[in-house]
């Protein structure tokens, strides 16, 4: 989760250090530092000697951090020597050191800030308006994400328990990509966030008035995306016609609508206390890439542009009919959110602008992208999450069960993956720990199951065109009773000789079988033949 943290270069670095002192981590900050003696000439005119902890940013020295002598700890307690904070300050070895705001933002600064910060997962860079941003290097490290939220946290003012935070709720952007059966629809789902108890959790906790979910397809377009005036009976029979708003404006308006009112509840908060509101507003695109996202999107694409607060770079102007369903559903809100709304960032006139609670997450198979190929300009705008195949995951530890013979699932799927890769050349192709799940719910997943379902995939999708490749070979196209194996292959003699084809396949790819090993049969009719005698591998089926 890439968390966009606008900060004056100041601002950030005094918060960025407070939170590496009070989470003992200083240490991060030493090996970049060198230390030098210096002077100031008080306003009295006497030279008074003190010390600098520096780093070197081109031909001079940019202090960080400055040790005075006692005597002239009192010209920083009055503020003459301006350059130097009155706070916070900090002790290392018994000795106080003051925080200097001359930390600069040079290409040499960040590249300083970005070393320091290495360890946190954590990158820095600027802004043309001088601001430092942070940006999660490491989005699949959510220790990294929740140390990069409690420097929010502590710039916030928080302070006691800050570091502690749970991390926010935010996502922004995000496209979650991988092959086919890799789980992410469930990742959004169950595996987003990390609670301070160290546990996933995803948008299943979140309210269902907070959750805008729609599936792209070929024949979706903008108005089933936003909306569309559409006819409606009234109760005499006559058919008039109004403006249905569809996924993303309801999504729109909710996310400003408690915005909003969160922001009148921190301003109305009386002596200064906050309570904490998780105001986030998460629309959830399936499939994305199987609808046409420029025709889609429209000129809602100029709103993915986000500033460091998350709020679009740019305005554009909606259709006459979507702003007054925003005006009509924000001036039904709370009284002061249209005002706030109009006023604080001048959205008259139609203009509308994406707030920074709400968040776009989307998943892609990259088996199908083909369909409808994203242009570069849209994809920069979104965060990519690439959600990897797990060979080991627990929930997918099932049995094919092909006649008396059973095989593990996982086995089969890392062989069969290594397989495609040979042969195409390509991930894209791969399938998922969940491709494939028994209809049961159990572990075990049924031969005409595996068949019709995997083995047509792999047909279909790989092997069809690939006659003559020797490592397809191995799957399909393999020379058996004087006959080449296709899908079609599959469905012909009985049950056991199209159990003994797969039992075939799974010999060539190297899965052994669960129980004591048998060697297939050369043929087709011999396998069948060996099988019907019993020869039974006599497997327990719990030794995965």
């Amino acid at each position: 989760m890439p968390i966009y943290r606008g900060r004056r270069v100041k601002d950030f670095w005094i918060a960025a250090i407070k939170y590496m002192y009070e989470t003992d981590q200083f240490e991060c900050i030493w090996p970049f530092m060198h230390e030098k003696n210096s002077s100031i000439t008080g306003e009295d005119g006497v030279n008074r000697p003190f010390k600098s902890v520096h780093y070197i940013n081109g031909g001079f020295a940019r202090y960080v951090f400055a040790i005075f002598a006692p005597r002239t700890i009192e010209d920083v307690d009055s503020g003459r020597i301006k350059r130097w904070l009155r706070t916070p300050t900090f002790n290392k070895d018994g000795i106080t050191y003051y925080l200097t705001s001359q930390v600069g933002s040079t290409d040499r600064d960040l590249e300083v800030f970005n070393s320091i910060f290495a360890p946190y997962g954590i990158s820095v860079r600027k802004y043309p308006d001088g601001n430092l941003v942070l940006d999660s290097i490491d989005q699949n490290a959510v220790r990294r994400e929740n140390e990069a939220d409690q420097i929010e946290n502590h710039a916030n003012g928080e302070g006691e328990g800050a570091g502690n935070a749970q991390i926010s709720e935010r996502c922004l952007q995000k496209i979650f990509f991988g092959a086919p059966g890799t789980g992410k629809s469930h990742k959004i789902e169950k595996g987003l966030f990390v609670d301070n108890n160290q546990q996933l959790y995803g948008l299943e906790k979140i309210p269902e008035d907070r959750k805008f979910r729609t599936t792209f397809h070929p024949d979706y377009d903008y108005a089933q995306f936003v909306g569309a005036y559409k006819p409606k009976r009234s109760g005499d029979g006559s058919i008039t016609y109004s403006f249905v708003p569809q996924v993303f404006a309801k999504a729109y308006v909710t996310a400003w609508v408690k915005y909003l009112e969160a922001k009148i509840d921190r301003e109305q908060a009386a002596d200064g206390v906050e309570n904490e509101v998780d105001d986030n507003v998460y629309l959830i695109i399936e499939e994305i890439n199987r609808g046409n996202c420029a025709q889609i999107f429209g000129d809602i694409f100029q709103l993915l542009d986000r500033a460091p607060n998350g709020i679009s770079e740019y305005s554009i102007d909606a259709d006459y009919d979507f702003a007054e369903y925003i005006k009509d559903s924000l001036s039904h809100a709370r009284e002061g959110v249209f005002d706030k709304y109009v006023l604080e960032y001048h959205l008259e006139d139609c203009k509308i602008m994406l707030p920074p609670n709400l968040n776009i997450l989307a998943t892609m198979n990259t088996s199908d992208q083909s369909l409808f190929p994203m242009d570069s300009a849209f994809k920069r705008r979104f965060d990519w999450n690439y959600v990897p195949i797990n060979y080991n995951h627990r929930e997918a530890n099932f049995v094919i069960e092909v006649g008396p013979r059973k095989y593990n699932w996982l086995t089969f799927l890392t062989k069969i993956n290594e397989n495609v890769y040979s042969v195409t050349k390509s991930e894209d192709k791969q399938m998922g720990e969940f491709f494939i799940k028994p209809k049961d719910g159990g572990r075990t997943i049924k031969f005409d199951e595996f068949r019709s379902k995997v083995l047509f995939y792999l047909w279909d999708s790989v092997y069809k065109d690939e006659d003559g490749n020797e490592e397809a070979k191995k799957v399909f196209h393999f020379d058996d009773d004087a006959k080449t194996v296709t899908f079609q292959t599959l469905f012909e003699k009985d049950v056991p000789a199209q159990q003994a084809l797969v039992d075939k396949i799974m010999q060539n790819l190297g899965v052994p079988s669960i129980g004591p090993a048998i060697q297939v049969a050369p043929n087709a009719a011999a396998a069948a033949e060996a099988l019907a005698e019993g020869n039974n591998d006599g497997g327990d089926e719990g030794q995965v």
